[in-house]
């Protein structure tokens, strides 16, 4: 045996990872943006139903609309979320169904939004969105540091806001907190920007040891999926609010 052949065959272990957690990522980002596109196509076509409802019914017929479908999705969420979970510890095909019920249940949510915000406020919300994915993606990939700490914080920041937010509703009824609101909503931005870090280290770390099955990137590809449209969600929020007082 040479060897050329020697090195040749401890070097093809090595290639098939690469190749492996390459196919992994681009399984991930794919799965993610479908999953946006479903989520997207759904929220502009729902927005386009009920303006013409708005327009067109009675206050009666379109509440009742859009009442139903909004409860529908809401009873749908959090039992596809679970779906999700177990079909991928079983790595079960069964995932990819429940995958794709999320991304239209999510569209839904979304629609709420498009329904009453203008197109351009939508716009900006979105390329600002992409923007700061994408940074976070440079910092994730390559950052040299150890990214965990990112996740205490961000969880902290988020069980906080979220502890002042549930106080806020109750004593909001008697007092103006609208400020404390606003705050809170910058808080649980920087803290879904911190975890979106993690959870994009965490694809980089998996394809490093060579992937996984098409579940683990049905998964992560739904995470990083939950992560944009929450950051979406809140860059929507302060577009619009500054777009208000213009």
């Amino acid at each position: 045996m040479t060897k050329d052949e020697v090195l040749g065959r401890k070097s093809r272990p090595s290639q098939v990872s690469v190749n492996e957690g390459s196919k992994f990522i681009g399984a991930t980002f794919l799965y993610m943006f479908l999953a946006l596109a479903i989520t997207g196509v759904v929220a502009a076509v729902l927005g386009i139903v009920f303006e013409k409802l708005l327009y067109t019914q009675d206050a009666g017929t379109f509440s009742r609309a859009y009442a139903t479908t909004l409860i529908v999705s809401l009873f749908l969420y959090i039992p596809t979320m679970i779906w999700c979970q177990i079909s991928a510890i079983r790595n079960s095909k069964a995932m990819v169904p429940a995958y794709v019920i999320y991304a239209i249940t999510m569209g839904v949510f979304v629609s709420t939004f498009t329904n009453f915000i203008p197109f351009y406020v939508i716009a900006i919300a979105f390329g600002a969105t992409c923007l700061a994915f994408g940074l976070m993606t440079l910092i994730a990939w390559f950052s040299r540091r150890n990214v965990n700490t990112f996740a205490l914080i961000g969880s902290g920041l988020l069980m906080g806001s979220l502890l002042i937010l549930a106080i806020n509703m109750i004593i909001g009824i008697w007092v103006d907190v609208t400020p404390i609101m606003w705050g809170i909503s910058y808080i649980m931005l920087i803290a879904v920007i911190l975890i979106t870090v993690v959870d994009l280290r965490n694809v980089k770390e998996i394809a490093a040891r060579g992937g996984a099955g098409s579940n683990v990137a049905l998964l992560c590809g739904l995470t990083l999926y939950i992560d944009f449209v929450y950051i979406f969600i809140r860059m929507l929020a302060i577009v619009a609010r500054f777009a208000g007082r213009r």
